[in-house]
């Protein structure tokens, strides 16, 4: 299934998804890049103390798209993928994934994951939470103005009114499922 990833490099303008055409307006988007360097760096710093694999398993909730920031994405998806193998998740390991991927150079190069390593990180758990919460706002805010959109569509009030319910259910969905997930 697609799904609609807002980042900081979204624009404004027509986006499809799947069968859904979307319109991106000019939005001040919820994100923390602090809170998203900070989740990454507690991850290297776990994986570089032989426990990657365990503090994963704690915040394996959070998604690549979830970032909002593409150059955490690129990590956080390599690092899902060395945990997924069960392959220690730490600075060389994270680095090879993101060179086979061919992004390691957009992320900064290993310089940049020795750097991220090198930051103070707690609060694993809830700053990846904030990162989710973050993401999930973006996605009621896409959603607010796809049913917005269909409010001034010409056509029958009720097809109308099912898809605006429809995308809502979506959203809603998404989030209480999150939350059964992190009780």
């Amino acid at each position: 299934q697609q799904v609609l990833w807002v980042n900081e490099t979204t624009q404004p303008g027509r986006i499809l998804v799947g069968s859904t055409m979307y319109v991106i307006r000019q939005h001040d988007w919820p994100h923390d890049e602090m809170m998203e360097t900070r989740v990454i760096a507690a991850m290297l710093a776990a994986g570089e103390g032989g426990n990657g694999n365990a503090a994963m398993s704690k915040v394996a909730f959070l998604q690549y798209n979830d970032f909002f920031f593409k150059r955490h994405a690129f990590v956080w998806k390599a690092m899902k993928k060395l945990h997924k193998s069960n392959t220690q998740i730490d600075i060389a390991t994270v680095s090879n994934e993101l060179r086979e991927a061919n992004v390691l150079e957009k992320i900064g190069g290993e310089a940049a994951l020795i750097k991220l390593a090198n930051i103070n990180a707690v609060s694993l758990e809830s700053y990846a939470t904030k990162i989710q919460d973050y993401a999930l706002r973006r996605a009621m805010i896409v959603a607010a103005d796809f049913q917005r959109d269909l409010a001034y569509q010409r056509g029958e009030l009720p097809e109308i009114a099912a898809k605006a319910l429809r995308v809502q259910q979506e959203v809603t969905h998404r989030i209480f499922n999150i939350g059964d997930k992190q009780s």
